[in-house]
């Protein structure tokens, strides 16, 4: 007798409209335009963003970490990851901190998963997180989507799934879009 019998692999689908979560007015709009601030000051270290494999998938953003986990974000975010994690029921040991994106005319990021699959460390991504902090008037095109699901554009809303969901956003055509990024980690399985 085999240890393992042979069988075809399932089907899998995913809703990525049940899987996503979409929490609206996550943030105060003075939250938001204070994380606009950061990103636009020189102090911020914002630096500029293409692909890391070029092969796989166009990137072109510029980006800054929020090193400060006093700013207010840490705390009006970490409920909403708690609730988000009891949810999913999700193994999750902590947040690397937040990441600043402004993607300007021109600019997107194809499809990818933000998994770290590293094989030397017992952790890996397991979850995201994105607040939109532009208004959505404010640029055309840089549509987030999630799979085949299109997200909210609407200022302040926290978006959570998944992080080897596929997602991109799409070209920037006129102004700036604002977002916040977040990774929650824990064990990696094996």
């Amino acid at each position: 007798m085999r240890f393992l019998p042979v069988q075809t692999k399932p089907e899998i689908t995913i809703d990525y409209s049940r899987a996503v979560v979409e929490i609206k007015n996550a943030i105060s709009v003075n939250v938001a335009n204070d994380l606009i601030a950061h990103i636009l000051q020189p102090s911020s270290g914002v630096h500029r963003r293409g692909s890391k494999t070029p092969e796989r998938c166009k990137a072109s953003f510029s980006t800054c970490l929020l090193f400060n986990t006093e700013h207010a974000i840490y705390d009006l975010l970490d409920p909403l990851w708690k609730d988000y994690i009891i949810s999913s029921q999700a193994n999750v040991s902590f947040i690397e901190p937040y990441e600043l994106k402004a993607y300007a005319e021109g600019d997107s990021f194809g499809y990818h998963t933000d998994s770290y699959s590293s094989i030397y460390h017992a952790l890996d991504r397991k979850l995201n997180v994105i607040l939109q902090l532009s208004t959505d008037d404010a640029y055309d095109g840089g549509d987030l989507f999630v799979g085949d699901h299109s997200c909210s554009r609407q200022q302040c809303t926290a978006i959570f799934f998944p992080s080897h969901y596929v997602h991109n956003v799409t070209n920037i055509s006129r102004g700036v879009r604002y977002s916040l990024i977040g990774h929650a980690w824990g064990p990696y399985v094996r």
